[in-house]
């Protein structure tokens, strides 16, 4: 098989959409414990600070955000085609809900480790750049020099 017949394979089963659906689902229960951990701490003393509340701010647009995207891509998910897929995740009136779903999750997140330690929000910033190098760029860098050949 060659690789341009593997990219179209990745793209082209319905596993994609159903990675897509375990990402908001995940974003989703992650963010409903931060909730249930908060309730259940019993101590007053963060809820006074601005990052908390910002961080509580950030988790309900991601808990709202996330559950409604799992529910949008679960009603979508009989595209058999990952392709048609990408593409309709693109173009509907739904693409800004998608990216702020997992923006917010993001956001809370790095506000959350703020809220206990400078130097380990350096090191989630540091980490996320590397990865998001790594496989964003470097896979679009290769399946450019692939589609060139």
């Amino acid at each position: 098989m060659t690789e341009e017949e593997l990219k179209h394979k990745k793209l082209s089963n319905k596993s994609f959409t159903e990675h897509q659906l375990l990402v908001y689902s995940v974003s989703t229960a992650i963010s409903m414990s931060f909730f249930l951990a908060l309730i259940g701490s019993g101590s007053n003393f963060l809820i006074d600070n601005f990052f908390v509340q910002v961080c509580i701010f950030l988790f309900t647009v991601s808990l709202v955000s996330n559950a409604t995207s799992t529910f949008i891509i679960a009603s979508h998910k009989d595209t058999t085609n990952g392709r048609e897929y990408i593409k309709w995740l693109n173009e509907s009136k739904y693409s800004k809900l998608f990216g702020i779903s997992i923006w917010s999750f993001v956001a809370s997140i790095l506000v959350l480790i703020f809220v206990f330690s400078i130097l380990s929000t350096i090191l989630f910033i540091a980490g996320i750049s590397v990865s998001v190098y790594y496989v964003v760029f470097k896979s679009y860098k290769e399946f450019m020099d692939g589609n060139q050949e």
